[in-house]
């Protein structure tokens, strides 16, 4: 949903003041966890939008009042147990709510993947949560996915995706693909990254086309490192972070 959707959506709510700017950090939190907004940040976007026109004083009391919030030097961010408690506020125009996925604990965590392309977030969040609630197929073909999209991300940015299409000017099946980007000439990657790509493939493989195959944890536990070592390889060398997250580290 667009901020603008949000925002049109939540003038349609009856809250106050407080709760909407708790909203709006809400919204924001949801993007980037752990945000910080100030009052007057709050209170601008309030005004701007068109759902009130907030005291700033009056709304810093009440936001510190809430109990959702911790305060910082920069401003607010929302206490964990806050967003389920916002989220009900806003049932009505959100809709069907996916379920909670701890994302920093995760099977592949957010250090990793954070900040890079929204279709490469959205993958590793989808892959997540199919390890934390147990769909480990899902999990396997996830992670199999991902690599693909990675390989095909560092070929593209080193300007050699021509080393990984067909005659048709279509990429290669991901056979190819792990083959071109472990081979002699391929990419720039370290011996546990090679060995992981065709570990995670092999794996992805027997859950998406095996009918008598059904992976189970310790199938993705054994990927898991290597998961993690390729996938932050190949997101180098595809110099897929976007500039600001590099800056801020």
């Amino acid at each position: 949903m667009s901020f603008d959707d949000f925002c049109h959506k939540l003038s349609t709510l009856e809250l106050g003041i407080p709760q909407q700017a708790l909203s709006l950090l809400w919204f924001f939190d949801e993007k980037t966890p752990d945000v910080r907004l100030t009052v007057g940040k709050l209170a601008n976007l309030i005004k701007t939008t068109g759902l009130g026109n907030p005291n700033n004083t009056r709304l810093t009391d009440a936001i510190k009042k809430s109990g959702c919030v911790n305060q910082y030097a920069d401003g607010y961010s929302l206490k964990p147990l806050a967003r389920p408690k916002i989220r009900d506020w806003l049932k009505p125009i959100l809709g069907e709510t996916q379920p909670s996925v701890d994302q920093d604990l995760g099977f592949l965590p957010r250090m990793v993947w954070t900040g890079t392309r929204n279709y490469v977030e959205n993958v590793c969040g989808q892959l997540n949560g199919c390890f934390q609630f147990g769909y480990y197929d899902g999990a396997a073909v996830l992670a199999r996915r991902l690599i693909e999209t990675l390989i095909i991300e560092a070929y593209e940015h080193l300007d050699r995706a021509s080393d990984i299409k067909n005659r048709d000017g279509d990429y290669n099946m991901l056979a190819a693909l792990v083959s071109a980007a472990t081979g002699e000439n391929g990419l720039s990657l370290g011996r546990d990254a090679k060995k992981a790509l065709v570990l995670i493939k092999e794996l992805g493989d027997r859950s998406a086309h095996s009918r008598r195959f059904t992976a189970v944890k310790a199938d993705l536990e054994k990927i898991q490192s290597g998961v993690r070592v390729a996938a932050g390889e190949l997101i180098s060398i595809a110099n897929l972070r976007r500039k600001e997250t590099t800056d801020s580290r």
